[in-house]
């Protein structure tokens, strides 16, 4: 059975206090705790690693050690979470770490183990326990306040993640067509290991998906709230996100849906935190398997959101076609009903 929130807070703010008091809670008491370590990954992904650790730490009432990571002193867990150190380390009877493939690691909370996480440690948490997000949402928030986006009036808005690489991933592969494929001209296709090194979305279909996933679902969702007119943003890693931007207009000259972006030539890489959370001033996302979208999925609360769920590939002479063949619709009753 999963504590509640509150008795979460009275343990950690006693941990604290003890800290405070007896200098070191560690080397007085048997008390477990959880840290993690870093990943070479972007942000989303070294968010990733934090929410395992704070799951286990939320699960199992025992303290998280905090590690600085990139970017993590815009948060608010960087002013309010217990630091960890290397001389806290060693006032544990036992380090164990939560290694990829173990599945029934037990956790001891009154041992005195300091246990510690990584992005690939077999850690399943529970998105859909409230009391947990409602955690997560108070750390993961923005120490300084985020820049609010320009939304039209009496226009629902649609966040839209397209994740294009931006020079830290590999290249895409896949031509980025926008037309219905003919499939009696295509045959199957399957990218090779080789395809798979040398490009992004070979490897990761769901994490790069092609042009044409997020027109389809731009259309989905103006069809599902009876032709509302939209208001859709992108929000890319794209260095010309203007290009994307006229080319997704074009597919949808015919709907009333108007489109904004950042300017081109505005790096993404110097508002990776501003958009991460613009994100969530929108009532619509439609994401990637990208880690950094869905952690904006995660921290807020849409009328619907959009994610691939399967994918092929199609080939016909020397174009490779990276199609996602089916997508989920999430829909937030509330607010959908509203």
């Amino acid at each position: 059975m999963l504590v509640s929130k509150k008795n979460h807070k009275l343990t950690i703010l006693f941990f604290l206090s003890f800290l405070f008091l007896q200098g070191n809670i560690f080397s007085l008491s048997k008390v477990s705790a959880i840290t993690y370590v870093d990943t070479p990954g972007r942000l989303g992904d070294k968010l990733f690693v934090y929410s395992k650790a704070k799951w286990i730490s939320y699960k199992y009432n025992i303290p998280l050690l905090y590690v600085p990571l990139k970017q993590f002193d815009a948060f608010m867990m960087h002013k309010t979470d217990i630091f960890y150190t290397k001389s806290v380390r060693r006032d544990f009877k036992k380090v164990v770490h939560l290694k990829r493939g173990c599945k029934n690691f037990v956790i001891e909370p009154d041992k005195g183990i300091l246990y510690v996480a990584n992005y690939y440690s077999n850690i399943a948490i529970d998105w859909g326990d409230r009391g947990f997000l409602e955690v997560l949402r108070e750390k993961i928030a923005p120490i300084t306040p985020v820049e609010k986006i320009y939304i039209p009036e009496n226009r629902v808005s649609v966040a839209v993640h397209v994740r294009k690489g931006g020079g830290f991933d590999t290249p895409i592969f896949s031509d980025q067509i926008l037309d219905e494929l003919d499939c009696t001209l295509y045959s199957d296709w399957t990218p090779t290991s080789r395809h798979k090194n040398a490009h992004c979305d070979c490897k990761f279909p769901f994490k790069f998906p092609p042009d044409k996933y997020y027109v389809d679902q731009i259309k989905k969702i103006y069809e599902i709230l009876d032709h509302a007119p939209l208001h859709v943003h992108i929000f890319t890693d794209a260095r010309n996100p203007l290009r994307i931007v006229e080319k997704y207009k074009a597919a949808v000259a015919d709907l009333d849906i108007t489109f904004s972006s950042r300017p081109d030539g505005h790096l993404y890489k110097t508002s990776v935190i501003q958009d991460l959370f613009a994100m969530t001033q929108f009532d619509c996302l439609i994401r990637s398997w990208s880690n950094f979208s869905f952690f904006a999925d995660v921290l807020w609360d849409y009328v619907l959101v959009a994610y691939p769920d399967s994918f092929c590939w199609k080939k016909y002479g020397t174009s490779h076609q990276l199609i996602i063949d089916r997508a989920v619709i999430k829909t937030n009753d509330n607010f959908l009903g509203v």
